[in-house]
């Protein structure tokens, strides 16, 4: 088993018999931060979005049920949230795609998030960890208050 994609993305769309269509990938978000406010931490971005990964089996691999477990680190290294999605192999046809919602998007660290994916089968690793990351970015703005001049 091998993990072939691992994409961010606003949403994901599943036909049947048509597959999968990404909406909006991404690697990076610019966050306008106004008048160098203070931004907290562990600050969200109130935004749905999607992590979508593509697993590439072996013959021997097929008609079994695995678990993916996906982790989420702020830039900081701390855990930001860790998820598991269980699906079966049956009839994968050499693929086992996984789509992932995530409810809230964190903006309260620039630098990279860490988004590690690994399979389990039965609780035992079958794949190891995984990773890519996603670009969080401050662009601090000057704004002028407009509604008192």
């Amino acid at each position: 088993m091998k993990l072939k994609t691992i994409l961010a993305c606003d949403r994901v769309i599943d036909e049947v018999g048509a597959g999968p269509t990404l909406v909006t990938t991404f690697q990076q978000i610019t966050i306008a931060i106004p008048n160098r406010q203070p931004v907290p931490v562990d600050a969200l971005l109130p935004k749905t979005w999607a992590i979508y990964t593509v697993w590439a089996l072996e013959d021997q691999e097929n008609n079994r049920e695995y678990t993916q477990i996906c982790e989420m680190l702020w830039p900081d290294g701390s855990q930001f949230f860790l998820a598991q999605l269980t699906s079966s192999a049956e009839n994968a046809n050499q693929f086992l795609t996984f789509t992932g919602k995530v409810s809230g998007f964190p903006i309260g660290q620039e630098g990279r998030l860490i988004i590690r994916v690994w399979m389990e089968e039965h609780g035992e690793r079958v794949a190891d960890p995984e990773e890519t990351w996603l670009s969080v970015i401050h662009k601090h703005m000057e704004m002028k208050d407009t509604l008192n001049t």
